[in-house]
């Protein structure tokens, strides 16, 4: 059996950065911590100030294995917060379980409230905890009695994760050991380009500021109007089923565009332009990157239901598309970038604007992706570990079998 691990933290760090930027975020702090080894009868609370409980530290020294539900997160807290603030020692991957991922591998819900109510345990969520952990989460100072509730919030999540764990057992050994590499893939992380990406984002905002101030100016109308916009389009002959950038792909590319009204045409470029979310990804790459520039957490083991396939997560990697310009321009409108320190005026030369953002991706040959557009051919294997053997290219494509399977 595992001890199971539980923490509530607070920090001015958004979660959707992912686990690992979170725990290295300066403003992350502990507020408690429930746990309970095999053998208790119910599990116990460290508050920060406190003594490391000795009887987790001899554990630890035995080298006892943890679950926790997704414990990446627990052990990103444990490692990079609790080490550093409160002193903890140090817990290895390799000693960590997921009940999560036992759920997801059997197509319950990822959520621990929703695989509880699914399976009806007697043991589920405490709903109104729930609402102060939300609360003390963003850095709120907790009023007297605070703390405590939370740690009695913090120990039913442990008893409903002990729980679920009994109910579902372990992974079959086959997918154990797939899990086992998804750890080691999601804590190497993918390295990113940082000085260009800034850059990057730099120009995608300008950009987008600046097809929003035209927009406004000549239609009198912004880009997030979306029921004005398509009044004003069906009012030109152009009925519109919705703004999606998929649907206005579809119309712009359409033979029949040539036959619709040139102000129709421009304000559904402008909406697209001003709308596009792909530039937007950069800013996430940067918001989720850890101090030594490299994403972590970004694969979710069975988060396509019914397949088992991974999805994705942060910045969602999984949403890349192959390159459609020629490498050579590509090239050479990144080179444009950093040359002119970010000014989106220096692409104007290579095409419409938001096809770079679309396509930019680093040299093949490099090993730090550059964009989010980068071909999902380089950024899968990117995040495959490389173990340094002479049969460290069987062992790659092994890992490329298992994550297709």
């Amino acid at each position: 059996m595992s001890a199971s691990v539980d923490f509530e933290t607070s920090s001015e760090c958004d979660l959707k950065a992912g686990a690992h930027a979170y725990s290295q975020h300066p403003s992350t702090r502990i507020l408690c911590m429930a746990w309970q080894l095999p053998g208790m009868d119910a599990p116990a609370v460290w508050y920060p100030g406190e003594p490391f409980p000795k009887y987790l530290t001899g554990y630890i020294d035995r080298g006892g294995r943890f679950n926790a539900w997704n414990c990446l997160f627990e052990h990103c807290i444990w490692n990079n917060t609790g080490r550093k603030w409160n002193g903890f020692p140090p817990v290895e991957l390799s000693q960590w379980d997921n009940t999560q991922a036992v759920a997801m591998q059997r197509n319950l819900p990822a959520s621990l409230e929703g695989a509880a109510d699914a399976l009806q345990m007697p043991q589920r969520k405490d709903k109104e905890g729930a609402a102060l952990m939300r609360k003390l989460m963003k850095g709120a100072t907790p009023a007297p009695g605070e703390l405590a509730r939370l740690g009695a919030y913090c120990v039913q999540d442990v008893k409903v994760e002990s729980a679920l764990a009994e109910r579902l057992g372990p992974l079959p050994p086959k997918e154990h050991a797939i899990y086992a590499l998804d750890k080691i893939i999601n804590m190497r992380g993918i390295p990113i380009d940082a000085p260009f990406a800034r850059l990057a984002a730099k120009a995608a905002d300008e950009y987008q500021a600046d097809r929003t101030r035209v927009m406004q100016a000549r239609f009198k109308v912004n880009p997030t109007q979306v029921a004005k916009i398509g009044e004003m389009l069906a009012s030109m002959g152009v009925p519109v089923p919705d703004m999606q950038g998929d649907t206005l792909d579809a119309i712009l590319d359409t033979p029949m565009a040539q036959f619709y009204p040139y102000a129709a045409i421009e304000m559904l470029r402008l909406r697209r332009e001003a709308a596009a979310v792909a530039p937007k990804k950069y800013s996430a790459m940067l918001r989720s990157m850890s101090f030594d520039e490299r994403i972590r957490g970004v694969f979710s083991y069975c988060g396509a239901s019914q397949t088992g396939r991974w999805s994705g997560r942060v910045f969602q990697p999984h949403n890349m598309m192959r390159p459609t310009m020629p490498w050579p321009q590509i090239e050479a409108a990144m080179k444009a970038l950093r040359a002119s320190n970010g000014a989106w005026q220096s692409l104007l030369e290579f095409g419409p604007v938001l096809k770079c953002w679309a396509t930019w991706c680093d040299r093949p040959s490099s090993r730090r992706v550059a964009s989010p557009r980068a071909t999902m051919r380089r950024s899968r294997p990117e995040c495959w570990p490389g173990w340094q053997t002479s049969n460290g290219c069987s062992k790659r494509l092994n890992a490329a079998r298992i994550y297709m399977r």
